[in-house]
């Protein structure tokens, strides 16, 4: 295969959270192509199957926070904290200690102490934490869409329910 042939093909890169719950084995992704001969329009392929990774793959982001009179923020959905992987706080570029700010491990909030640091309203609030990903790379002859099915273990039923009248 030559340089010029590879330029034909589409390179996918998927990156999606890791679901940690122990009822999740593994992953299937497949591949959505257009395709008029099926009914639907549509032809999906398996592409890959994985066991789901036994532990983490921290990756690290910033965001801005908007400034807020109650110094109140919620930390993301996607956060991933353990003992080596927390968040950080930045104001205007400086690392707020964590003296100056308190941390809700069940509501995910944090509040900022009024009383031992004032913030200014053009203050530029940032906020840096770690995501737990999964990244795959896939080449295709076509374009496609990529869709990521979870597999479930078998000892745990999911979604189905008894009505007793």
């Amino acid at each position: 295969m030559y340089l010029r042939d590879i330029a034909d093909f589409y390179k996918k890169k998927i990156t999606f959270r890791r679901i940690t719950s122990k009822h999740v084995s593994g992953y299937k992704i497949y591949a959505q192509f257009k395709d008029d001969t099926y009914a639907s329009g549509i032809r999906e392929e398996l592409v890959d199957e994985f066991e789901n990774p036994g532990h983490a793959s921290p990756v690290q982001k910033v965001i801005q926070l908007e400034y807020n009179d109650d110094y109140t923020w919620k930390l993301p959905d996607d956060i991933y904290l353990d003992r080596e992987h927390g968040f950080k706080i930045y104001v205007d570029q400086e690392q707020l200690s964590t003296m100056y700010f308190e941390y809700n491990k069940i509501s995910k909030i944090f509040t900022i102490d009024k009383n031992m640091f004032q913030l200014k309203r053009t203050s530029k609030i940032s906020l840096e934490y770690y995501r737990d990903l999964i990244t795959r790379t896939y080449v295709f002859q076509t374009d496609c869409n990529i869709k990521i099915q979870p597999i479930f273990s078998d000892t745990f039923t999911y979604g189905t329910h008894n009505v007793i009248i």
